[in-house]
């Protein structure tokens, strides 16, 4: 056996040279820092970004503290800049179905105005009605419609009284009702009179009172029509004067939303249902316990419980943006994906309405980006499954978990689904969790066909020195550190090196990179400069080992004490020096670890340590047996 070879310092680390930093300190490069060693996740993300086809939702995955979120979120936040503001959605009362709210969606800005619009509308209804009904025209034409039936019912009853004299019967009209009597030389005659005539005249004034009663009979029936015709007839007149104020009002509402046939059918409803419903505008203050229901039910609206209908829910407003949002939910929940609908307790009962109906990410991320950690979505009951669901079906449906599964207990509103359209999901996780979810979720590629692979390392030259170096700068000026002269910045360098594990390496591992520029800018604070040297990098290294050093330090006391025999002088047969690396957190570190061999005579059988420790397969273990040697 050769003896071995001592490898040279020199080839086993290669200290970034700092005359080949372009700048004296960080505070002389200006201008943003390009985004270094991730040219295939770049085209990835860009690719994922512009195809405009169902599926092609993307998955960022690498290791954590990479900078997958802050290149992506870099990335789309420039992107977003060029393109239009999605859509306003909001929600407004199902007049036909009132447990089914109407989504409406509007362009930018205006959901919000359609909201302040419906409240002026519900204010000015609420004054104008009662004076509309109040006005001199609609009392006299009410009058007008309560003489002509009362002339009709008088008239009636007057030609019933003289078709009833006719037959000697006297129809006397009284506070208790309708007496009917007969007749004898114009005088009503008594009950004691009537008996004293003979049999034959009190059965010829008994058929003429029958007679005359089935007259009245006929008279109260023609009457009830009469009444029943009156009342129409105040009906027609209320909505005819209803509709001239509502008409009036809404339309100054209706001019402002001509583009939009939603909401053109919507405020038809709405004057329909103000038509229908006017009494709700004149009810006058009450008192006791239906007013104090009133009240509370009132307020979730500043006009009152009758007028909740004639609210819009704004659900997502783009108003105040001129660019797709670029969402990053960081609790990604059943609800807080997809929204929930809340309810009050009132005097003992959960109550619920459409103003109660909350929006969820993906409300807020329609026609965007929506930014998500892999793992904290698996983590939530059923947040994976509605995320996929409204991935699929391209809508977003509120409900309830207890909905979804079919349990739900009590009734509750349907909020008709909002489309799902032009939005990106973007997920983040490590390498293992995607290859797991590819291969266990059978619509995990379906849903997510764009991989952005994230690299831990790029080649470390000249020009990425320099590359590198501006990305140092402009972390600095991020972070607002004092000036890193260009040592300062070699040394972080060189750390970064040490990172990756590769002296031609330079590791895009931006976390603890970012760590040790904030320590060493709080050494250089300590030490009162007002640039950040080599010295004080190298003070933040020492002290991040010294912190996450403990258990290194008492191995090498143990081995120096002897608990731990390693033997570092001459010569022994069947026994060899080894280098442990261990790693505990962000820190690593190697001790010595002695290995021996140990021999002896077998039982004549093949021996396949791999089958013995249960690590071979079976064809490993096979061949092994075919053509190893007894030993």
């Amino acid at each position: 056996m050769s003896p071995a070879t001592p490898v040279p310092t020199e080839l086993l680390r290669h200290p970034c040279d700092p005359a080949a930093i372009p700048f004296e300190t960080t505070s002389e490069v200006e201008g943003p820092a390009e985004i270094v060693g991730q040219d295939r996740a770049l085209n990835a993300v860009r690719f994922g970004a512009e195809i405009e086809r169902e599926g092609y939702n993307l998955f960022a995955l690498g290791p954590h503290g990479i900078g997958k979120q802050t290149l992506l979120r870099q990335f789309l936040d420039a992107r977003a800049v060029n393109e239009p503001a999605p859509v306003d959605w909001c929600y407004v009362h199902n007049f036909r179905d009132p447990q089914r709210p109407r989504a409406v969606a509007l362009p930018a800005g205006m959901a919000a105005r359609l909201a302040r619009s419906m409240e002026r509308l519900v204010a000015e209804l609420a004054a104008s009605m009662p004076a509309t009904f109040d006005s001199e025209e609609y009392r006299t034409r009410k009058q007008q419609l309560v003489k002509k039936f009362n002339d009709r019912v008088e008239k009636a009853f007057v030609e019933a009284q003289q078709r009833a004299r006719q037959r000697d019967v006297a129809v006397v009209r009284t506070d208790t009702g309708i007496l009917l009597s007969p007749l004898r030389d114009g005088e009503a005659l008594e009950s004691d009179r009537f008996q004293e005539l003979p049999p034959e005249e009190q059965d010829r004034f008994q058929a003429a009172m029958e007679r005359t009663g089935e007259d009245l009979s006929t008279l109260f029936g023609e009457q009830h029509d009469a009444e029943r015709e009156h009342r129409q007839a105040q009906i027609a007149l209320d909505r005819e004067f209803a509709a001239l104020v509502a008409r009036r009002h809404v339309d100054d509402v209706r001019a402002h939303y001509r583009d939009s046939q939603q909401v053109a059918d919507y405020l038809d409803e709405v004057e329909r249902d103000v038509v229908e419903n006017a009494d709700d505008f004149l009810q006058a203050e009450e008192d006791g316990v239906e007013a104090a229901f009133r009240k509370v039910l009132g307020r979730r609206h500043p006009n009152g419980p009758s007028f909740v209908r004639y609210a819009v829910n704004v659900l997502v407003d783009n108003g105040g943006t001129q660019r797709p949002p670029v969402i990053h939910e960081d609790n990604p929940s059943y609800t807080n994906l997809i929204g929930r609908i809340d309810h009050v307790a009132e005097f003992g009962a959960l109550i619920s309405s459409l103003m109660l109906i909350r929006p969820g990410a993906l409300h807020r991320a329609a026609g965007g980006y929506l930014l998500l950690e892999a793992a904290k979505v698996l983590q939530q009951p059923f947040g994976w499954e509605a995320l996929k669901r409204a991935l699929r079906c391209r809508e977003i449906r509120i409900e309830s978990a207890d909905q979804m599964l079919g349990v739900a207990s009590a009734t509750s509103l349907e909020p008709e689904p909002i489309p799902l359209t032009r939005c990106k999901i973007v997920l983040f996780g490590p390498r293992t969790l995607y290859y797991l979810l590819a291969a266990h979720d059978p619509d995990f590629l379906e849903l997510f066909k764009v991989i952005v692979d994230f690299e831990e390392t790029m080649n470390r030259t000249t020009e990425t020195q320099a590359l590198y170096a501006r990305v140092v700068a402009a972390l600095v000026r991020k972070e607002g550190l004092r000036p890193f002269e260009r040592g300062a910045v070699a040394g972080v360098l060189d750390h970064a090196t040490r990172l990756s594990g590769d002296s031609q390496k330079l590791s895009v591992r931006m976390r603890p990179v970012v760590d040790v520029i904030r320590e060493a800018d709080f050494w250089a604070e300590k030490a009162g400069r007002t640039v950040a040297t080599d010295v004080d990098v190298q003070k933040a290294l020492d002290e991040q080992t010294r912190r996450a050093s403990r258990l290194r330090d008492q191995l090498l006391e143990e081995i120096q004490r002897g608990t731990i025999l390693i033997d570092t002088e001459g010569e022994k047969v069947g026994q060899l020096n080894a280098l442990s690396i261990v790693r505990l957190g962000e820190y690593s570190f190697g001790y010595p670890t002695r290995i021996t061999a140990r021999v002896r005579l077998g039982t004549g059988e093949v021996v396949d340590i791999e089958r013995e420790v249960e690590m071979g397969g079976p064809l490993h273990s096979k061949g092994v047996l075919e053509h190893g040697r007894v030993v």
